[in-house]
């Protein structure tokens, strides 16, 4: 065995090195993928937060926009005190989905009109934030999952009071097509 060494030990010795050289370069190259891997996986989290900020600023707006129309839809039947109407109004509301709760609070801080009839009557504090009722403008209040959104309703001259609804808001992580909706897409060609 020490002749075969003697007679060999170059060939031994350009083996190991080979190897070393080359287990340097992969595990070198195994640094680097996961560096990128790395790179990729904190960019993908960018776009993501990205990507749900931009939804929650358009749910936003279209939350004030259905808030200004809606405080308008009830301000009609409220001027014309036909409450019935609005009660309708307000039922229609909450049928939308994600729609949880709908309220009109009057200028004395009671909830007149309800989608929960428990709430008729009682004041408007024990469920909303104090300063709800003082708003001039539609706002747009996030609560965790929900989102509470006040607008307020305007006769002519003054304030007759404040329509209030709660919406869910699931925000949805922001996810490319799974692969089997992958599988599915067929491309026309």
């Amino acid at each position: 065995m020490k002749q075969h060494l003697k007679r060999n030990w170059f060939w031994y010795g350009l083996i190991l090195t080979l190897s070393a050289v080359s287990l340097y370069f992969y595990l070198k190259k195994e640094v680097e993928v996961k560096e990128i891997e790395k790179k990729l996986d904190t960019e993908r989290i960018e776009w993501r937060d990205a990507i749900a900020q931009a939804r929650f600023q358009v749910a936003s707006e279209h939350l004030h926009y259905v808030g200004k129309t809606f405080s308008w839809a009830v301000r009609g039947s409220i001027l014309r005190k036909n409450l019935d109407e609005a009660s309708q109004i307000i039922e229609e509301m909450v049928k939308e989905p994600r729609i949880k709760v709908v309220d009109y609070i009057e200028e004395n801080g009671r909830i007149k009109l309800s989608s929960d009839k428990k709430r008729e009557g009682q004041r408007y504090r024990e469920y909303y934030p104090k300063n709800i009722t003082e708003r001039e403008y539609v706002f747009v209040d996030q609560q965790g999952q929900s989102w509470i959104i006040s607008a307020p309703v305007m006769s002519l001259s003054k304030r007759v009071g404040t329509i209030v609804f709660s919406y869910d808001y699931k925000a949805h992580p922001i996810e490319g097509p799974s692969q089997e909706e992958n599988d599915s897409i067929s491309i026309n060609r």
